[in-house]
């Protein structure tokens, strides 16, 4: 079912709205170990690099 056009906001309002809040958001200082615990490389992916590094060598070697 379709809403109607009389409540339904135009992209242009939905778009300053989002700009509004996420442009709030950019001015607040950044929690320093939140940034160290986003920078950090992720465990699994580490593993995963590795066991696929071996087996490209593996395969070069042949």
């Amino acid at each position: 079912m379709k809403r109607s056009t009389e409540t339904r906001r135009s992209q242009a309002e939905i778009n300053a709205d989002s700009q509004r809040h996420y442009g709030g958001l950019a001015e607040l200082p950044t929690d320093k170990k939140a940034s160290e615990n986003f920078h950090r490389p992720a465990y699994q992916a580490c593993e995963l690099i590795r066991k696929s590094s071996e087996l490209f060598s593996e395969s070069s070697e042949e």
